[in-house]
């Protein structure tokens, strides 16, 4: 009798441990959700600043074009290899695409369930090094602002990350 009372006790705590877990689980699942959104909502911005990006750069380099014009005389090809440059050390395109995949990745990986953690933890680490490369590409303030933010919300999320299975 007395073995048959310590057995329900067990089963009672385990099946309260299980629903307790369930339920941070869910908690969990949700926070880090809404920080995947949130680090959606701040590419999404960058993309939006990406083309007033490029405006800026346009102008700065017809200034710079302008100035050196007057000055001096200068190889119209040797120009347009120097804008080309430019250009391509400024262009985030492929950056944000990488970003939209692992966020997608990371998605599918929160919702499937099972063990996961290290998964996401690699995927974070993708993700905040999209976010650096931005960083180091852009000259506007608002695409630099963005990415600090999604970066606060990465660590929050690499935080979260160490409590998933």
């Amino acid at each position: 009798k007395r073995s048959a009372l310590i057995e329900e006790a067990v089963k009672s705590a385990l099946d309260q441990l299980v629903e307790m877990r369930l339920t941070e689980g869910r908690s969990l699942q949700k926070d880090v959700l809404e920080r995947v959104d949130d680090i959606e909502r701040c590419t999404d911005g960058i993309i939006k600043k990406r083309d007033e990006q490029t405006d800026t750069l346009l102008g700065k380099l017809k200034e710079k074009i302008g100035r050196i014009l007057a000055d001096m005389e200068v190889d119209p090809q040797r120009l347009l290899t120097e804008a080309a440059i430019l250009a391509e050390r400024s262009d985030i395109s492929e950056e944000i695409t990488r970003l939209k995949s692992h966020m997608e990745q990371l998605r599918e990986l929160i919702g499937g369930g099972g063990s996961v953690g290290r998964k996401v933890e690699f995927i974070l680490q993708e993700i905040n090094r999209e976010a650096n490369t931005i960083s180091s590409k852009s000259s506007l303030y608002g695409i630099n602002r963005l990415v600090v933010e999604m970066k606060s919300n990465i660590e929050k999320l690499r935080e979260q990350a160490a409590n998933i299975e």
